[in-house]
């Protein structure tokens, strides 16, 4: 089964590195599902070149691994899938 979810991003908070975090009310005021953590996610701002893969940890943190996602990204929208996705 694949998921696909397109929300605003509305906060993403660096912790230094590559590593990041998302509360976990920011993309439309939903928590990710329990299914699609660990996963990958497939960020789509409106700038391609900023686009990233992030993988999801149980704890809500997100680290970038592929691409680049600036400390203040706001209000993008962003699409995230499952890992187990033929999509993702």
């Amino acid at each position: 089964m694949s998921y696909v979810k397109t929300g605003r991003l509305v906060q993403l908070l660096h912790n230094g590195g590559n590593t990041a975090q998302i509360p976990s009310d920011s993309i439309s005021n939903e928590k990710l599902p329990a299914f699609l953590r660990p996963a990958v996610v497939a960020v789509m701002p409106a700038h391609p070149s900023t686009s990233a893969k992030i993988a999801v940890n149980p704890d809500e943190t997100f680290k970038v691994t592929e691409g680049n996602v600036p400390a203040n990204f706001y209000g993008s929208t962003v699409s995230y899938i499952a890992a187990n996705s033929d999509l993702a």
